[in-house]
């Protein structure tokens, strides 16, 4: 072979079919490298032919189902008869319901938070209010306790001078 024969051919078929990249699923892979079976063939083709089929067709039966199950779901929410509008707000209610009482529930439970600060600043007021107070009870106590003590000795005192004065007169 002269070596423009060998350029002319290298020129045609650069790359041997052996040496190409593999493309495709792997039954076109295998196919390449192997030889397949006639079920594995079937298959292969078959699956080729439902890649395309479903190309040409365009969308699935799935695809349209879900097509109408959206459709049918868009007539659902708009009311075709006057109650059918009432149904759909009672469907809805509960959810705002279930908000409001929520929304309620905090703000009552914010005012029942204020009134327990308020009596607890009120019972902390009233305790030290009763500790003074019964400083000064105790005080009161003592103080009375003397003017009894102080009244013991002077009727002590009286009776002592009225006993003298008793004598002295019998004399």
């Amino acid at each position: 072979m002269s070596s423009h024969e060998t350029t002319a051919k290298a020129t045609l078929c650069p790359i041997a079919e052996d040496d190409r990249p593999p493309r495709g699923d792997e039954a076109s892979l295998k196919r390449r490298n192997e030889d397949l079976t006639p079920e594995e063939d079937t298959v292969a083709k078959q699956a080729k032919q439902a890649r395309r089929d479903e190309f040409v067709q365009g969308p699935t039966l799935e695809a349209e189902s879900a097509q109408q199950l959206w459709e049918q779901d868009q007539m659902r929410d708009e009311p075709i008869l006057p109650y059918e509008e009432e149904i759909q707000s009672r469907r809805r209610t509960p959810i705002i319901d279930d908000l409001e009482k929520e929304n309620d529930l905090e703000k009552e439970n914010a005012q029942l938070k204020k009134k327990v600060e308020e009596l607890t600043t009120k019972c902390n007021t009233l305790l030290g209010e009763n500790v003074l107070l019964k400083k000064e009870y105790n005080e009161v106590l003592v103080k009375i306790e003397t003017i009894v003590e102080m009244n013991m000795a002077v009727t002590k005192s009286l009776r002592a001078r009225l006993s003298r004065n008793t004598l002295a007169e019998e004399k």
